[in-house]
């Protein structure tokens, strides 16, 4: 009886230990589950705030989508203003042109005129030299008539 005993007391230490070891083994893994419990509550709540951060960053790049479209009609007014400026200024600088050229035109035509009328000019004053010499020549003439005008009279009295 006594290697009965001793084979029961064997095998009630053996499952004592396996008890022990399967305690040892439930409470390493208990462990191992409360660490993976309190990491998933940890990712939740990264998660959580991650899905907060994108929500503001999709508000964030909506508002910035906003004022993108707003720059770009901004953008498309300016360009159509400065091409109706670029067409003003090219109307503008045609007329200029034209004006310019017609100026000048004016400026040849009133040149070629004053040389005309100073061409007149001299004609005229080598006319008033040639009269005033036959004046002067008449007036000789008059003179002598006059003398013998009278001297005739005289001699007729």
């Amino acid at each position: 009886m006594s290697d009965e005993l001793d084979a029961i007391t064997r095998q009630a230490f053996l499952l004592l230990e396996e008890k022990r070891g399967g305690d040892t083994l439930l409470a390493t893994r208990a462990e191992h589950i409360n660490d993976l419990e309190s990491e998933i509550v940890d990712l939740i709540h990264e998660t959580s705030q991650l899905q907060g951060d994108l929500e503001i960053r999709q508000k964030e790049a909506v508002q910035l989508r906003i004022v993108i479209s707003d720059k770009n009609e901004d953008l498309a007014t300016a360009n159509k203003e400065k091409a109706s400026l670029r067409e003003r200024i090219e109307m503008e600088s045609n007329k200029a042109k034209k004006a310019l050229d017609s100026l000048n035109l004016n400026i040849s035509m009133g040149e070629a005129t004053i040389a005309s009328y100073e061409q007149k000019f001299e004609d005229l004053r080598s006319d008033s030299a040639s009269l005033q010499k036959r004046l002067d020549v008449c007036q000789s003439d008059v003179e002598k008539l006059n003398a013998s005008l009278s001297v005739l009279l005289t001699s007729l009295k």
